[in-house]
């Protein structure tokens, strides 16, 4: 019988978001991405100007803190799409704010409480 230890399976924390076009009479397409790793997140500009394709780098040059210690941040961010060669090019920026909650606070303040939902979208024909 084989027992696991639960540290085998762990992975690092990413977080990745995808912006997607909504074409009516085309497929969709994606218009960018990025992924943010949680432990070692990359500070938010603090507007649209200030955010740039730079804030990505991983070579310690830019301001970086951990989720799970600074439970909570907002800022502006790039997204990137690669290009035929493996260019990557700043398709555009997102603004976005992340908090961390314990199970508790989550349970306490649902979120979408006090929204009504989505639209209906007519039948297709």
């Amino acid at each position: 019988m084989y027992s696991w230890d639960e540290t085998e399976f762990k992975l690092p924390p990413f977080l990745e978001l995808q912006v997607w076009d909504a074409d009516h009479f085309k497929p969709d397409e994606n218009l960018g991405t990025i992924r943010l790793d949680l432990s070692r997140f990359p500070r938010g500009a603090y507007s649209a100007r200030l955010c740039t394709q730079d804030m990505l780098k991983k070579d310690g040059s830019v301001p970086q803190f951990s989720i799970f210690k600074q439970t909570r941040v907002r800022g502006w961010w790039p997204v990137t799409s690669k290009k035929s060669q493996g260019d990557v090019k700043i398709t555009g920026k997102i603004e976005a704010e992340i908090q961390l909650l314990t199970r508790a606070e989550a349970d306490k303040s649902p979120a979408g409480r006090g929204r009504k939902g989505p639209d209906a979208l007519p039948v297709p024909r």
